[in-house]
């Protein structure tokens, strides 16, 4: 999913990506033949086991966003008492690279959350 990016940078690209590398190796690894008339359940309960799979991992982002959030709060109230402290315009600089990165960090993970969502 990740060489997706190349071509087709955004996490809905990837998801769909990895969804088909999902289905693809799920096929190549069912021990039984699979008749045409197969097909529709096979591919039903494959979707269904993704969608399980994606859950899980929506549930593993949501937390690393509370993480991310609680992190974004710590930068910003030491960030608060340093600016009050001291008037150094590097260290305000630096104070507010570090919040840009928190929130951009929190923005990519909304969007990988928002990709799986769609998956479903």
């Amino acid at each position: 999913a990740e060489s997706s990016f190349t071509t087709h940078p955004g996490y809905i690209a990837a998801e769909a990506c990895a969804f088909l590398a999902f289905l693809i190796v799920s096929a190549i690894q069912n021990e039984t033949y699979v008749i045409p008339a197969q097909i529709k359940t096979f591919l039903e309960e494959k979707c269904a086991e993704y969608k399980q799979i994606l859950m899980k991992e929506i549930a593993d982002i949501e937390q690393e966003i509370v993480t991310e959030s609680s992190q974004k709060s710590d930068v910003e109230i030491e960030s608060n008492d340093q600016l009050k402290n001291d008037e150094n315009v590097e260290q305000k600089q630096d104070v507010e690279q570090a919040e840009d990165k928190v929130g951009k960090e929190q923005k990519l993970l909304q969007r990988r959350r928002n990709a799986k969502q769609l998956m479903i």
